[in-house]
């Protein structure tokens, strides 16, 4: 081999390591991309059931109020009865 060929072919050779070395950097950001989006939808998911089970077990006390609400104050349907939460006025729905 001449010493040209030699130098063209350390140079296209080094060329070719430095684009592996680089492509497999790539590899290894975009896999700790993932790891980090998969982290963050798991504590997403987590803190999204948290505010269901916190709903959830609201939600009977909340029914159970609303009714009480409906009787006293005469509204046969409870699911035609709103209240404002700035006023506190209740309305009959299923009149107007």
């Amino acid at each position: 081999m001449s010493e040209l060929e030699a130098l063209r072919f350390a140079k296209i050779d080094t060329e070719a390591r430095n684009d592996n070395q680089a492509l497999q950097l790539l590899d290894y950001k975009m896999a700790a991309v993932r790891q980090r989006a998969e982290q963050e939808l798991s504590q997403l998911a987590m803190q999204k059931r948290q505010l269901q089970a916190a709903i959830d077990a609201r939600k009977p006390a909340y029914e159970q109020l609303v009714r009480e609400l409906a009787a006293k104050y005469g509204i046969d349907d409870p699911t035609k009865m709103t209240i404002d939460p700035e006023t506190c006025v209740i309305r009959d729905l299923s009149k107007t």
